[in-house]
């Protein structure tokens, strides 16, 4: 849907969820859930001739990066962002 909707992948993160031991939630091989998710960014990228340069600015966004989390007890709470570390999880450099 991305090329459809006008809109170009820019990275790729992934998040690791860990129990508060550090071992996987899930095991890797689990054929039903996984301990991680992919997380595709993507940029929106508008073929009209007549954008002016101010739509066209962009913020650099760093690709191939791991968090790794402790879920939360609720259900399908993502991580949130503040500034450059996530709260209760940890950004690593690849």
């Amino acid at each position: 849907l991305y090329p459809h909707w006008g809109v170009e992948v820019v990275a790729e993160w992934f998040w690791v969820k860990v129990t508060t031991w550090g071992e996987f939630v899930f095991p890797l091989d689990s054929p039903h859930k996984k301990p991680y998710e992919v997380l595709v960014l993507g940029r929106y990228r508008p073929t009209n001739a007549r954008t002016s340069p101010l739509q066209m600015l962009s913020v650099p966004v760093e690709d191939k990066r791991l968090i790794v989390s402790v879920p939360s007890a609720l259900h399908s709470q993502k991580p949130l962002l503040s500034g450059k570390y996530l709260k209760r999880s940890v950004f690593l450099d690849h």
